[in-house]
This record gives structure tokens, C-alpha cells and sequence, in this order.
């Protein structure tokens, strides 16, 4: 009898698109969408440009993804920690095991696609802002709170 873990690695991407699409719905109706309504701010460290990215870093078309995405909140700032993808393997090598996206072609078709979807949403006037990943944690930190900051001081 196979296991979930071993069903989700032999899972087609469309699939897996549908999985990914429906946590991220259920995270936004029952998470997401109810701590704003208290007024609370809600920090994400994956959203909707991770999803597309990875998603059509596995051939998936732009199209049929953002149908699956129409609800979901357009968030008020997007940050992407830029880091080689030399030191994130050397990361990833440290782990007993790597996971289905953690392979170095996946990884750089995933980066192109971040690209591209970067320039799409910026296109669509999201404001979004590639932060270097470099450095210490205090200085990527800095760098962050940079553009953070000014959300905060607006209220």
C-alpha cells in the first residue's frame, strides 16, 4: 500500500498545481482573509509568486494558473530574497534528502520563471521589490526592512 508521501512523488503537475491551488485557498478563506478583517497584518513567506513560478518552472500555462488563483488576496507588498543558487544547493546538500522541487535544472527553471513573473506583476502595478539575500542574517534584515517599514508608517 502506498504511503501519501510516495503518491505525491509520482503525482503529474497538473495535479500537484491543483493541490498547491487549494491549500493556498483554504490558507487565504480560513487564515488569511479573517486575520485582515481583525485588522491584523499578515506576513507570508510563500504566496502566489512562488506558486506561479514553480509551477510553470514544471511547464504549466500562466493562464490556467492564475484561473486557479482568481481569489486570492493581491498581497500589498511582495519581497524576493535574491540568492545565488550556488549557495542554496550548498544548503540543500546539507539535508539527508531533497525534496521534489530541490534539484538544481528544477531550481534554475524555477528561477527563470520567477524572472518572468516578476516582470508581470510589476506590470500590473504589484509592488514588488528583489532584495539581495547575501550577508549576514542583520544585513539582510536591513535590506528588508527597507521597504517593510514604510507599510507601517502609513497607519
Amino acid at each position: 500500500r502506498m504511503t501519501l508521501q510516495d503518491r505525491l512523488k509520482r503525482m503529474d503537475e497538473m495535479t500537484m498545481a491543483l493541490l498547491f491551488a487549494a491549500d493556498r485557498y483554504d490558507h487565504v478563506t480560513t487564515f488569511i482573509q479573517p486575520t485582515l478583517d481583525k485588522g491584523i497584518h499578515v506576513v507570508s513567506d510563500r504566496y502566489y509568486l512562488s506558486f506561479y513560478a514553480y509551477q510553470m518552472g514544471q511547464g504549466l500555462a500562466l493562464e490556467w494558473l492564475q484561473t486557479l488563483g482568481e481569489t486570492w488576496i493581491p498581497p500589498d507588498l511582495t519581497l524576493v530574497l535574491n540568492t545565488p543558487l550556488e549557495q542554496c544547493l550548498a544548503s540543500l546538500d546539507k539535508r539527508p534528502t531533497r525534496q521534489r522541487y530541490e534539484e538544481e535544472a528544477t531550481l534554475r527553471k524555477t528561477w527563470e520563471e520567477f524572472q518572468r513573473m516578476i516582470r508581470v506583476l510589476l506590470s500590473r502595478g504589484e509592488k514588488l521589490h528583489v532584495v539581495s539575500g547575501m550577508g549576514s542574517p542583520k544585513e539582510v534584515q536591513q535590506r528588508v526592512l527597507k521597504h517593510v517599514g514604510p507599510l507601517f508608517e502609513q497607519e
